[in-house]
């Protein structure tokens, strides 16, 4: 997954406000951080999209692999 497909995806799931928004404010059990700082320290990106489908309770057919 790249970057741009993530912002994509998070869109596409979410909507465009509330995407942002998780990406933003949420932080994720696994890191510790929101999604924007874990992107930004360099965690896998699938790996922080997952974390984001996880804790949002997501249909997991939105955990591309």
């Amino acid at each position: 997954m790249k970057s741009s497909e993530f912002f994509t995806c998070l869109e596409e799931v979410y909507g465009s406000a509330y995407g942002r928004s998780l990406y933003t404010d949420l932080v994720l059990v696994k890191f510790g951080v929101t999604a924007e700082v874990a992107l930004s320290r360099g965690e896998k990106i699938i790996e922080v999209w997952q974390a984001l489908v996880l804790e949002t309770g997501a249909d997991k057919k939105f955990m591309w692999a």
